[in-house]
């Protein structure tokens, strides 16, 4: 038995990666959210200098909860990298993270192990919805990539989804459709996004609920998505009625 654990020395690489791909999305959704409250919110005539007051405090708000947001995230990504454990016996492969349901695939039940560019591996099982991901930050990389090809030869096509390529690509997508529901006057146009937008938000839910690749406390914010929801249901419910 082989145990395979992510280096703690390589943790400001994948901190960087983070930060590159949750920092622009973020800034995004934080300056459609005031661009939105700040249009939809009229004031009346000569309330100028209110503005001038409420909009750098609205700014100056929304980036401290940004920066603490984003740094409370960034140190909980550190706790589950730490406690990442990769198990190789001669039976299987199994995969133990904090506050993440254990993964346990037997050898027979291996249908495909791939090689990924970037020195990553991810095997997948007999239902592709069972996969182990090993980042390329483990520790022993070229031992492992021995004992991963004696379970099975890899598959170097590396054949990635639409949404493995672009992991940012729901998120721009979102934004994209509540500036539409919110911003725009057509009616067609806001009911159509508008149920695009709920479908879209309960497919993440349920997704994101069934997956093992995402933590426990991560899970329970997502009751949060409620309010975008009901946003969503109390505009598109005072367009039509």
């Amino acid at each position: 038995m082989r145990i395979f654990k992510y280096d703690p020395n390589r943790f400001a690489d994948f901190r960087k990666l983070i930060l590159r791909r949750a920092l622009p999305l973020t800034l995004l959704m934080t300056a459609a959210g005031l661009y939105i409250g700040l249009r939809d919110g009229q004031m009346p005539p000569g309330s100028v200098n209110v503005m001038l007051v409420i909009v750098p405090l609205a700014i100056v708000f929304s980036l401290f909860s940004l920066w603490k947001g984003i740094s409370r995230g960034v140190e909980r990504q550190r706790v589950l990298y730490d406690s990442y454990r990769l198990t190789i016996d001669g039976a299987g492969i199994t995969r133990e993270q904090l506050d993440m349901p254990t993964i346990r695939m037997a050898n027979d039940d291996i249908s495909r192990i791939t090689r990924n560019a970037n020195g990553s591996f991810t095997v997948t099982g007999l239902n592709p919805r069972e996969l182990i991901a090993i980042d390329a930050r483990i520790q022993n990389h070229d031992e492992l990539e021995q004992l991963l090809w004696r379970i099975r030869p890899f598959d170097d096509a590396n054949r990635q989804s639409l949404l493995a390529k672009f992991p940012g690509l729901p998120a721009i997508v979102v934004i994209i459709l509540f500036a539409a529901v919110f911003l725009s006057g057509n009616t067609i146009i806001v009911t159509l996004c508008g149920a695009i937008l709920l479908g879209l938000l309960g497919w993440s839910f349920v997704e994101v609920r069934k997956s093992k690749h995402i933590d426990a406390k991560t899970k329970r914010s997502l009751y949060f998505i409620v309010l975008p929801v009901y946003a969503v249901v109390v505009k598109l419910f005072y367009l039509w009625f």
